[in-house]
Order: C-alpha cells, then sequence, then structure tokens
C-alpha cells in the first residue's frame, strides 16, 4: 500500500503588474559556451594532482563554506584551513612550474 501524495486543485494566481514590483527577478540561465566547459575539464584535471584531503577543502572553500566549518571538517584550528587551502593551490603551482 503506497501513501498517497499531496496536489492542489487551486488554479494559478494571475498577479496584477502592481503586484509584481516587490518581487525578486526571474533569473535567466543561459546554456553554457563550449569554451567553458574546456576549461572547467581542464581544472578538474588539475584537481586530480592534489590528494583527497586537499581537494575537499578547495571545494568547500569554493562552495563559500566559512573557515571555521571547514577547520571543524579537518580537525584543525581555524587559522591552519587557510594555509592549507593556500598550500594545496602551491601543490598544483609546484606541478605547472615542474612539467
Amino acid at each position: 500500500m503506497r501513501v498517497q501524495g499531496h496536489f492542489n486543485c487551486w488554479p494559478d494566481i494571475q498577479r496584477m503588474a502592481w503586484e509584481k514590483l516587490g518581487a525578486e527577478p526571474r533569473l535567466y540561465r543561459f546554456p553554457l559556451e563550449p569554451a567553458a566547459i574546456d576549461r572547467m575539464h581542464e581544472t578538474m584535471r588539475w584537481v586530480q594532482w592534489l590528494e583527497e584531503e586537499q581537494r575537499h577543502l578547495i571545494w568547500m572553500w569554493a562552495k563559500r563554506y566559512e573557515w571555521q566549518k571547514i577547520a571543524k571538517r579537518f580537525g584543525c584550528c581555524t587559522r591552519t584551513a587557510p594555509r592549507r587551502w593556500q598550500r594545496a593551490l602551491l601543490d598544483v603551482a609546484d606541478h605547472f612550474n615542474q612539467g
């Protein structure tokens, strides 16, 4: 026996122009350009040069986590987390300088 889902029988509300003035603007997302996808693939290749912990650190900072939450995740001081992030970026730069 399955639980019945919820649904709404009411029609969509048609708003007047003056009612829409305070509403947030609609975001239009355009398809990515092939060059942008190529740059993303290249960046993903760079990330493979890092250790798994460094990858997680880089992505957490890219997702805009606070340093305090990142430090808690890695079990280090709040001031140590940015240093480890910088070290991961330096590892990528070193890989470029070697090759």
